[in-house]
């Protein structure tokens, strides 16, 4: 019985082999041709919508195959850093994350590939990797995940939603249930740009779909979910997938055309310097006899806010009681306080830092009654919640918008490259082993 047992358990192993190996045979061929074509038609699908896909990849493959990825980037492709080959940098130390950073920058800049940031391979990141990432003047990083809890566990095995429950363990993601989806910039000045889960690795890989249908179902969840609150959607597709996904992708860019408020359609680098460029704005705001004058010192594409005020022209409707500011330059509103938010300097410095992050016109006082909204005393807190209480609030408000040009939400589509060829993706294994 034994014997039978320990041949039925290697048979297992070697089905289990051979099935991952016809697998990985459909994704990816000796050549790097089918998967520059695939990409090829991808990209033009998405610049047909006057969007533009974001491929981290890893320098080895940049190396391996430069003039594949000059055509890509020719062709409209952003490419960006992940890594000098596929490791979990958690596993290596400040100096040897400096030296794999100089390395993919010496291959990216060799081969005259643009880059600005970075994604970790596995999503895999420390407080050394940002060190070393700021130490090599990147400006963005995308390794943070933020997961959507819209996978129902009814439609599913327990063997599947074991290993999507094992994935999210990995990823160690946050919750949006209690954050927002945006970006935030690190203390060390790096834009951190989260990535959205569940990604295409937990889709196909741990819940073992592969119906178009499903797809398209799961991606227009998160996306009306997003736009609804206004946040970002940072999709990650493996481009070998493309595929699966591209009736999903397709349709959610031909929604978007007719939607009321656009949608901000971006690559992860146009995010970073939005978000940077955001981060200047400030407004000054002189009182005189009940009226406020409110100067905005800001950019032409920023969006300015207006909740529960009068505006010259009566403004234009713009989402639930906000209109927006058409002028950028000047605003005056009568009120009996000020129409922005006051924050009493016992609060934590994280509080405020989110809440003007957040586009809110935020000023320290310890004068309570000065302003339409006010908090003393909050050290700890949950970003949601924050927000439900700032809006529900009818007074006087105004604000600078998360995102430019009047844009609801953003829109992202990213996929991560470590492999163009079989070859590649088995040489993995050999490369992180002897790459420490």
């Amino acid at each position: 019985m034994r014997k039978l047992a320990a041949f039925l358990w290697q048979s297992r192993g070697i089905v289990n082999l051979i099935s991952r190996g016809l697998s990985i045979m459909n994704r990816f061929n000796f050549t790097p041709c089918k998967l520059e074509k695939i990409l090829g038609r991808y990209i033009d699908l998405l610049l047909k919508y006057n969007a533009v896909p974001t491929f981290p990849i890893t320098a080895n493959i940049v190396d391996r195959y430069p003039e594949t990825i000059q055509r890509l980037q020719k062709r409209g492709a952003v490419f960006e850093v992940h890594g000098y080959v596929h490791i979990d940098y958690t596993r290596l130390n400040l100096k040897q994350q400096e030296e794999h950073f100089k390395k993919a920058i010496e291959i990216f800049q060799k081969h005259k590939i643009a880059f600005s940031g970075f994604r970790a391979p596995y999503t895999r990141w420390n407080d050394d990797t940002m060190e070393a990432l700021k130490r090599n003047g990147f400006m963005w990083d995308s390794s943070y995940t933020l997961l959507l809890d819209i996978i129902d566990k009814k439609g599913f095995k327990k063997k599947q939603w074991d290993a999507y429950q094992k994935a999210i363990r990995l990823y160690t993601p946050g919750k949006v249930a209690k954050q927002v989806v945006t970006p935030r910039i690190m203390k060390n000045g790096i834009v951190e740009i989260p990535m959205t889960l569940p990604d295409d690795e937990i889709v196909v890989d741990r819940l073992g779909i592969r119906k178009q249908q499903i797809v398209k179902k799961i991606l227009w969840t998160i996306f009306k979910k997003t736009y609804e609150r206004g946040e970002f959607f940072g999709l990650q597709v493996h481009p070998e997938r493309i595929t699966l996904y591209r009736p999903a992708i397709e349709r959610i860019l031909k929604k978007v055309e007719v939607f009321n408020l656009p949608v901000w359609k971006a690559t992860l680098k146009d995010i970073a310097e939005w978000w940077i460029e955001k981060e200047k704005f400030e407004t000054d705001i002189k009182e005189t006899q009940g009226v406020y004058t409110i100067k905005f010192k800001c950019s032409a594409r920023a969006t300015v806010l207006a909740k529960n005020i009068e505006i010259e022209g009566n403004g234009k409707e713009w989402y639930g009681k906000y209109k927006l500011v058409s002028s950028t330059s000047e605003l005056k509103v009568h009120s009996g306080k000020k129409p922005i938010i006051g924050v009493n300097p016992d609060c934590s410095n994280t509080f405020t830092r989110f809440l003007k992050e957040e586009g809110y016109i935020v000023e320290m006082s310890k004068t309570a009654n000065n302003y339409s909204i006010y908090f003393d005393g909050i050290k700890e807190f949950e970003e949601i919640e924050i927000l439900k209480q700032i809006e529900k609030e009818d007074v006087p408000l105004i604000r600078f918008w998360r995102w430019p040009w009047a844009a609801r939400s953003t829109f992202s589509i990213t996929g991560d490259i470590d492999a163009l060829t079989i070859i590649d993706f088995w040489g993995r294994i050999v490369e992180t082993h002897f790459s420490n």
